[in-house]
């Protein structure tokens, strides 16, 4: 047996999907797998125990960067946008960024600093990003849903 954990992207065939063997898997198997869910998107090897956490951070994913995306449309609101045109500006701007972080050799870190001016308007957001622990909140939830995905694997198999 292969347990796979793919995310919603994958129906674009830009998800990620990992594979983890089980005692009978054999090299073989997990070749075939591999090829098999590879239409679906990058196709990663985890142990069976990083499951959880896998679904925490891709499984779930996709969620974050939608809610991401829903607060950047509100805040767009806030500040005076039409609710269309907000909309619009998250969307495009959320996957934009989504393509570049997909570019070969793309480090989040140096993508955010090219952008980043030194005392200018994304330095300021950061900067409040950093003081209200938006790292720490992250953490946090991915925490609670790799918790969630274990409690349903312990529920599913008893």
């Amino acid at each position: 047996m292969i347990r796979s954990m793919p995310n919603t992207p994958s129906r674009l065939g830009r998800g990620v999907l990992s594979i983890s063997a089980g005692t009978h898997a054999d090299a073989s198997l997990m070749t075939q797998a591999r090829d098999i869910l590879g239409s679906a998107g990058t196709v990663v090897d985890i142990p069976e125990d990083q499951v959880d956490a896998l679904s925490a951070v891709s499984g779930s994913g996709p969620a974050y960067v939608f809610y991401l995306a829903e607060a950047m449309a509100a805040a767009g609101v806030e500040l005076g946008l039409d609710p269309g045109l907000a909309k619009i500006l998250a969307t495009e701007t959320v996957a934009g960024a989504g393509y570049m972080l997909a570019e070969q050799d793309a480090d989040p870190t140096a993508l955010r600093r090219a952008v980043t001016s030194p005392n200018g308007t994304t330095e300021q957001a950061i900067a409040t990003f950093d003081r209200l622990d938006l790292p720490v909140i992250i953490a946090a939830g991915a925490r609670a849903a790799s918790n969630r995905a274990q409690a349903i694997t312990e529920e599913l198999d008893s």
